[in-house]
């Protein structure tokens, strides 16, 4: 598991500081971090939304997936970042992440329902059957719910939400969050501007579609790796030309060529960057098969208002 640098775990800390969960649980998991060699609370918290969107993803039976994504967590929690780590450390910060998804299913319960059954429950379940008899689980559930007080001196106050009911990753953000996803969206945009005449009335979507791109933590921090290391943008170049090519596969193929685009675009060569996007995890495609359905599905979502008007 690849632990994340102080500019990513800044990025994502402001990303997830209005969510009354991340700040009932921060402090929790910046004292497991101090005590107990425990990753950051930011890589913790990303993982467990990474974990909420598969669940997500899964259209019946997502609970059948609890105990595939625990298995794979033991595997992956067993090496932070190249440093070996023992079968039990790894067994506490899987069991950490899924305490935290746990906590993110259950707050679906609205006040006055708690004894009521509810859609998420059957995953629920199947985590607690996961970790009931470990000790660990139990004393992370206690520092849970025995903080009762926030930092402000006020009664700790969590907003019911359910995390399998898609809402914008903008509500969680601060300013500087939201500050810093318009400043790359503004970036990108300026890079492929020679690119308008091009696209013609698609690329009116152009902006609006790399601010969803942004919007998602994994894709924002992808953006941010400036790849290839020669490159001269401060992004993520391989990454945009992706994106590009992508775009133009859905919108203007037949009359504009990946040539013509290279052209319009930089001096360089990016071609192979722009036509094989779906060559996944390869020198020239930055996506794995499941980033690039993502990424065509927010396309395919904008391209479609352009052909409704």
């Amino acid at each position: 598991m690849k632990l994340l640098t102080p500019d990513e775990k800044h990025t994502l800390h402001h990303r997830y500081i209005h969510n009354d969960l991340y700040r009932q649980w921060s402090p929790i998991l910046s004292k497991l971090q101090r005590e107990n060699d425990e990753a950051d609370a930011q890589t913790i918290w990303y993982v467990a939304e990474q974990i909420i969107i598969r669940l997500r993803s899964e259209l019946a039976f997502r609970e059948q997936e609890i105990p595939l994504i625990y298995n794979e967590l033991l595997t992956d929690c067993l090496d932070f970042s190249g440093s070996t780590r023992t079968k039990e450390q790894a067994k506490r910060t899987a069991a950490t992440m899924m305490s935290i998804v746990l906590t993110m299913l259950m707050n679906a319960v609205e006040k006055g329902h708690e004894l009521e059954s509810f859609a998420n429950e059957p995953m629920c379940t199947a985590i607690i059957d996961l970790l009931s008899d470990e000790g660990y689980f139990r004393s992370l559930m206690k520092l849970f719910f025995k903080r009762i007080i926030g930092y402000d001196g006020k009664k700790v106050v969590i907003t019911s939400s359910d995390p399998m009911q898609k809402k914008t990753d903008f509500e969680s953000m601060d300013e500087m969050a939201t500050e810093e996803i318009r400043l790359m969206v503004q970036n990108v945009v300026s890079r492929t501007q020679r690119l308008k005449p091009l696209f013609g009335s698609y690329w009116d979507v152009w902006e609006p579609l790399w601010c969803d791109i942004c919007a998602d933590t994994k894709f924002l921090l992808l953006l941010k790796k400036i790849n290839p290391r020669t490159t001269d943008w401060g992004l993520n170049e391989k990454m945009i030309c992706n994106v590009i090519g992508m775009f133009r596969d859905k919108t203007v193929k037949l009359s504009v060529s990946i040539q013509t685009i290279n052209k319009t675009l930089c001096q360089k060569n990016v071609r192979s960057y722009l036509s094989n996007h779906a060559d996944y995890d390869s020198t020239n495609s930055v996506f794995n098969i499941i980033q690039h359905d993502n990424i065509e599905k927010m396309i395919d979502k904008h391209i479609l208002s352009v052909k409704r008007n």
